[in-house]
């Protein structure tokens, strides 16, 4: 049975849970979208109404029921090297000069951030390009690539590994043999050494400040602020901003903008990729 419409005065209280908590901004206009994507749950829970729904949200001490509604409400689809472009100008302005300059590229000499890392595939592009550009050489000494979501059960899909052959397709042919192995016809599964080069942490990005004793090179927070108003955004900007080495590059969805107010010690250098000022 349908519980229907979400109503506004319950939509706003659901708005207000997402916005106090994850920074998620829900203007009116998605209110479709959240009946949507919760009404098949409410119904398999047996919750008559929107309002049961709610209250056990704002009732559960755990906080389970929270991170479950910001789970499904974030929820994207993803595939390997999206947005190819981002990794030519990883490889051409950070992994070229870092071999240049003959930094032994162990995992303390690179660091690389995938924030809002989702299922992973984003992480293990990311991996990949870096083992590409060592040669093959033997897994890192310490994992360069942080991948943070704040999602438990995204995160337990990205350490699990398992994927749909479909979501290798922007992938050529040797790379999937080499970094995948076959679990069945359809679905693979990402090699060890991969996987070693990456360290999954649960994160939520409205922390006032993120728990990081050095900075990164490179930051991929990709289709992330698509969720957040301006002043949420802002924010996470500049937490991201401060994040980065001097010389460090940010790169954000395409469909994403940085206002001019947010900008601060960035400098636009290609498509959705901006640049800290100062020399890394």
């Amino acid at each position: 049975m349908s519980v229907g419409l979400i109503r506004p005065a319950e939509f706003r209280r659901l708005a207000d849970l997402a916005y106090s908590n994850f920074g998620i901004h829900l203007p009116e206009k998605k209110r479709q979208l959240v009946t949507n994507k919760f009404s098949n749950t409410l119904a398999k829970r047996g919750f008559e109404d929107w309002a049961s729904y709610i209250d056990e949200i704002e009732n559960d001490l755990s906080g389970r029921l929270l991170l479950e509604f910001a789970d499904r409400l974030t929820t994207n689809h993803t595939y390997f090297f999206r947005e190819e472009a981002h990794f030519d100008i990883l490889r051409r302005q950070i992994l070229e000069p870092k071999i240049t300059s003959g930094a032994n590229f162990d995992g303390e000499q690179m660091r690389i951030w995938c924030a809002g890392c989702a299922s992973g595939e984003e992480a293990y592009s990311l991996a990949i390009t870096l083992f590409e550009y060592r040669g093959g050489a033997q897994p890192f000494r310490l994992p360069p690539i942080l991948a943070s979501d704040i999602s438990f059960s995204a995160l337990k899909k990205a350490k699990d590994g398992h994927y749909d052959v479909e979501r290798l397709r922007n992938m050529p042919r040797g790379l999937r043999q080499k970094y995948f192995k076959e679990n069945f016809p359809g679905n693979v599964t990402v090699v060890d050494h991969l996987r070693s080069a990456i360290l999954f942490k649960r994160l939520n990005f409205m922390s006032e400040k993120f728990p990081f004793k050095k900075k990164f090179h490179a930051v991929f927070c990709r289709n992330v602020m698509i969720y957040f108003d301006d002043a949420s955004k802002g924010g996470l900007i500049s937490r991201l901003t401060e994040a980065l080495e001097p010389g460090g590059l940010l790169f954000i969805g395409h469909s994403e903008t940085i206002s001019r107010e947010h900008l601060g010690p960035l400098q636009s250098v290609g498509a959705a990729v901006y640049r800290k000022g100062g020399t890394a």
